[in-house]
């Protein structure tokens, strides 16, 4: 029994396995903690990050034992916590000095957000492409990141008209969490996920934003092969525009939950689920072996939007 984990702030990371990256987000969390009330939960979907040969008494382990995607980590992790705020990081972040410090600061001083999260930066210090957020269009599709190229932090100015803001290192209020139902684990393992929880966030009368003067690296996109995101982002973005398009957004999606018989084991449903999750990692490979080429469409858009950005300052 995973005991619950109480502090001001607590860091759920959903990993699949313990590795270097994971061991340096930690560290540099821990950090964090020096002038934050802050624990850390790890959840290990599937992975051996039950045991850590370098345990904190602030930081949490649990074992998922099946990988239940970005999304449903993250509510899995919410059940074993009490806190005021609640820091989504991926396993591949490396939180830089003072970020926590500057995030709760603006959540604090303005009761009408409900999430914020930091400017992820490049090596040179730069705020990293296509980082932030970025726009959907009316079809529900993601138009484009923001910004659309890299820029520099000093004079930035943060649009506030995103169609929500990317997941990773976002620090969200824990009354705006529940209040908006927390993430649909169905956006799986992890695109589109951000986008359906910021709807959710503006549908509920909360707002979200980027805080240039909290700082963060990220590897970003390792953790799935190339043609794999492609599908995963065509499939989640029609489960989004099912939601969005076609009416009002379900108060909580576990109310739709299909009916499962209860001759079904739990077991039985984790070994297909594991299963299913290792069949869709072959499609790179089985797409190496039809010969099928890649469409251009999204490049070319993204190239339009690239080279607009160049003149243009506020893309």
């Amino acid at each position: 029994m995973v005991p619950i984990v109480q502090a001001e702030v607590v860091a759920i990371i959903p990993t699949l396995s313990r590795s270097r990256n994971l061991d340096r987000c930690i560290g540099a969390l821990l950090s964090e903690s020096d002038d934050q009330d802050l624990r850390i939960l790890v959840v290990g979907n599937g992975g051996d990050t039950g045991s850590h040969p370098s345990l904190d008494e602030r930081v949490t382990y649990v074992s998922v034992g099946v990988n239940l995607g970005w999304a449903g980590g993250l509510r899995f992790g919410r059940q074993r916590i009490d806190a005021q705020f609640i820091w989504a990081i991926q396993d591949d972040m490396t939180i830089l000095p003072g970020c926590l410090r500057g995030l709760v600061s603006v959540l604090k001083s303005d009761v009408g957000l409900g999430a914020v999260r930091p400017a992820i930066v490049d090596d040179r210090g730069r705020l990293a492409r296509r980082s932030c957020g970025g726009y959907v269009d009316d079809r529900g599709t993601v138009m484009r990141g923001w910004p659309m190229r890299g820029r520099r932090l000093h004079g930035l100015r943060v649009p506030t008209d995103l169609s929500y803001i990317a997941s990773s290192g976002m620090l969200i209020r824990a009354g705006a969490w529940d209040d908006v139902g927390g993430w649909d684990g169905r956006y799986y393992p992890v695109q589109y996920a951000d986008v359906d929880f910021c709807a959710r966030l503006s549908a509920n009368g909360w707002r979200f934003s980027i805080v240039p003067g909290a700082l963060a690296r990220h590897a970003g996109s390792a953790s799935s092969p190339s043609n794999l995101r492609n599908l995963l982002s065509f499939h989640n973005r029609r489960r989004f525009s099912e939601v969005w398009l076609g009416g009002s957004a379900p108060a909580n999606w576990l109310d739709q939950a299909p009916a499962i018989h209860p001759d079904v084991s739990k077991e039985m449903l984790a070994e297909l689920l594991a299963l299913s999750n290792a069949a869709l990692f072959d499609l790179d490979s089985w797409l190496a072996t039809q010969h099928v080429i890649r469409p251009f469409s999204q490049r070319i858009r993204g190239a339009y939007w690239t080279a607009r950005a160049f003149a243009d300052p506020t893309l």
